[in-house]
């Protein structure tokens, strides 16, 4: 794995793969029937055994799986360009041991993309079709035996699984191989006219194989679960090389897999840090920001930033004034930081001096310094220009509300996270963008207001980010490493999707759902007014409410156009009249997900969400309580076409007044509760969701007007055909049977 970038200062040498076989072994004959030509055969509950029923040595199984997977694809790869593998170039020697190397790898890549340019075109389909069929062998073989599902058979409890039978780090090794030639062919094709032939042509995984050790090295299990959903196996092993610091990874003994807690603050307990570079913790004292200056001019409208004056001759920096950077036209740099970094202060606008000091030298080494020692400098840092003092809370909404002006008249906006902060900018793209996903800054709501807002084009030319030994433009690392395109680069495009920019509602609030899957906040009311700036919505009338409810309701209200998809989301919903369908919240939420093709827009008012679906009306509920659901036919038909059974989901209306008083307590994982709310709704409707019908709505339809059909939500069921052995075998059916009437496919819904 040798041919994947070097990862500075790693957690783990990088493993040795033992090399089990000769290179030699594999026939060239392709990897379809390899194993049977060798003498062995596939048994699903064994695994490759003898097929004259011989003695086998785990050795001897493992060798075979190298030479088939391994070296069986490489040889099978290679040779539609007619290239030759020599052996000295994969297998090297230590102590008389062998080890595979795929140190040549990316030279024989560009060998091989130059002999396909002179193809002819159907000596390319040709050779096409057989790298399809070379890599769909290699994973259907790990589809059905790397973590297998468990069976049913009492005599077989389950499949033969390849862990621990073959060391992992050879299992890597498969897999990866295959990820990087993959990626090669798509690319190389491409180049040459044509389309990513191959796909996304496997390797897939039913869990994360890296877990342990990324546990093991304390990342945090929030981390782990995101790197298995957005990173293939490349990715995660990349991920996995990584050394985290030691203040990272203590952290993370409370949080959990859907959510990290570690970089949220308590206010009574939360203390300012000094600089790394402090000579004198006890002596540096704080510098104080003017707070009633900053509420001054907040109120006439204008932005305070911080102006470092010199006071010596020697151009140091000793008094800070607070100016409106509107009154004098004053180019400045914003910070974007995370809290619990300790560069925030609860109890007043200030910060050490040494801090001070140490702002001033990394904005000098921006790009056209704006430091002069006759003149000085201006920063903003929302720990000095937002009122704290609790006198001045109308002024702290103020200045949140204009966070969005704020960042987007500054000149450069640069994020301060402590681990980046310990990383070198030398590092590879891939390493670079695996950490700054994995970072606090990237975990935080506001901070991705702070880089979305930045410019309201896509190039975020203005975002910096602080390492170790200096800084980087963010989308700078785009043009490093060109080559590295053979390798698994998932990290990079999952960074760029995560900072969506502002254009039409549906499409901006379709990505905003990527963008804050793994997010959290320390100040959940904040959510609504954090995310009217992404959106690009004023955010003042959102400021003046209280409550975090009422907020996102508003927030909602000033989208022009939403995905009519968000109907079927999995995320906990407002408890408000006329906001049943919405999200409580967007932010940490792994069932959040909003559909994005044929998705049409929908729009909200006072009454509800607008939307358009297939739906049916329940003309008639069973009074008889049903042990799993509920089978529906229109009249006319002779058999019934739905079987409607609940969601488990923790957002769910009830219309009795046995619930009345705590209408979102309950989920329909208790098959007695769904009857009991089918059966107490008057009128039930079923709205069905087009790309997957086993994710649909219940309604608690009140009226029809105007060909509107106007309802408030209950909860999500599953509707689909049922199976009619399943049906004929359920006894007293008939108990379970609802008369339904179908609505068109372009119903017209108002959904509370």
């Amino acid at each position: 794995m040798d041919h994947l970038p070097t990862i500075e200062n790693p957690q783990y040498p990088r493993p040795q793969v033992p090399c089990l076989c000769s290179i030699d072994d594999y026939d060239g004959q392709g990897v379809r029937g390899f194993p049977e030509r060798k003498g062995w055969t596939m048994d699903i509950y064994k695994g490759p055994v003898r097929t004259d029923g011989d003695e086998f040595s785990d050795l001897s199984r493992a060798s075979l799986l190298q030479s088939w997977l391994y070296f069986g694809m490489l040889c099978d790869f290679f040779h539609l360009g007619g290239i030759h593998l020599q052996r000295s170039h994969f297998v090297y020697k230590v102590n008389d041991k062998e080890f595979i190397t795929t140190g040549a790898l990316q030279r024989y890549i560009f060998e091989w993309n130059k002999a396909l340019e002179i193809q002819t075109p159907s000596a390319r389909q040709v050779h096409q079709r057989q790298l399809r069929e070379c890599f769909k062998v290699v994973n259907s073989f790990f589809e059905r035996y790397l973590n297998p599902t468990p069976t049913r058979d009492p005599a077989h409890p389950g499949r033969w699984s390849l862990l621990p039978h073959l060391e992992l780090d050879i299992v890597l090794s498969i897999l990866i191989l295959g990820e990087t030639l993959r990626n090669a062919a798509n690319i190389c094709w491409s180049d040459i006219g044509g389309i990513p032939v191959v796909g996304a042509t496997g390797f897939v995984r039913r869990q994360n194989l890296l877990k342990d050790r990324l546990v093991r090295a304390g990342w945090c299990p929030s981390e782990t679960a995101m790197l298995d959903k957005i990173l293939d196996n490349t990715g995660l092993y990349i991920a996995s090389m990584l050394k985290r610091p030691f203040n990272v990874t203590s952290k993370h003994t409370n949080c959990a897999d859907d959510i990290c807690v570690a970089h949220q603050i308590n206010e009574g307990t939360y203390q300012t840090a000094h600089a790394d570079e402090c000579s004198d913790t006890l002596t540096c004292q704080h510098i104080f920001a003017d707070e009633q200056k900053v509420c001054t001019i907040l109120k006439s409208g204008g932005i305070p930033v911080i102006f470092l004056s010199p006071s010596n001759n020697d151009g140091s920096f000793l008094q800070i004034r607070v100016v409106d950077v509107n009154a004098i036209v004053l180019p400045f740099v914003a910070f974007s930081h995370v809290w619990a970094h300790g560069l925030g202060n609860v109890k007043a606008n200030s910060l050490p001096y040494c801090q001070i000091l140490r702002m001033k030298r990394l904005i000098s080494e921006l790009p056209f310094s704006m430091i002069r020692k006759d003149w000085g400098v201006a920063f903003w840092i929302d720990t000095l220009c937002i009122p704290v003092g609790p006198e001045n809370k109308q002024y702290r909404k103020l200045a949140i509300t204009r966070l969005a002006q704020t960042f987007r008249s500054a000149s450069h906006v640069l994020v301060l996270d402590a681990e980046l902060q310990r990383t070198s900018k030398r590092c590879s793209r891939t390493e670079i963008a695996t950490r700054i996903l994995c970072s606090g800054w990237m975990r935080r709501l506001w901070t991705l207001q702070e880089a979305v807002v930045t410019e309201s084009t896509p190039s975020c030319s203005k975002l910096k980010i602080q390492f170790i030994d200096g800084f980087m433009e963010f989308n700078s690392f785009m043009q490093r490493d060109l080559y590295s395109l053979y390798n698994s680069e998932f990290a990079i495009l999952i960074l760029y999707s995560c900072f969506p920019q502002v254009t039409d509602g549906a499409r901006t609030f379709g990505l905003l759902g990527n963008a804050l899957e793994y997010r959290t906040t320390s100040k959940p009311k904040d959510e609504a007014i954090c995310l009217a700036s992404i959106m690009g919505i004023e955010t003042d009338e959102i400021a003046e409410l209280t409550t975090h409810e009422e907020r996102m309701r508003l927030f909602y209200s000033r989208i022009k156009a939403l995905p009519s998809s968000i109907l079927f989301h999995r995320a906990d919903r407002l408890n408000l009249d006329g906001a049943g369908w919405a999200p409580a919240s967007l932010l940490g939420n792994h069932q959040f997900y909003v559909y994005g093709n044929g998705s049409l827009p929908a729009t909200c008012s006072g009454q509800g969400l607008h939307v358009k679906f297939l739906g049916y009306i329940v003309l008639n509920v069973p009074q008889d309580e049903m042990q799993h659901g509920f089978y529906a036919k229109e009249p006319d038909e002779a058999d019934p076409g739905l079987w409607v059974t609940p969601l488990p989901t923790t957002a769910c209306y009830y219309t009795s007044s046995e619930f009345s008083k705590d209408p979102v307590a309950f989920g329909l994982t208790e098959s007695w509760k769904f009857s009991k709310l089918m059966q107490e709704t008057k009128t039930p409707g079923i709205i069905i969701n087009p790309q997957d019908p086993g994710e649909s709505a219940l309604v608690a339809v009140t009226r029809e007007e105007n060909g509107v059909v106007y309802g408030k939500f209950l909860s999500k069921v599953s509707v689909k055909k049922p199976r009619m052995e399943a049906f004929l075998s359920h006894k007293n059916w008939e108990k379970g049977l609802m008369h339904v009437r179908k609505l068109p496919a372009d119903q017209q819904w108002c959904v509370g």
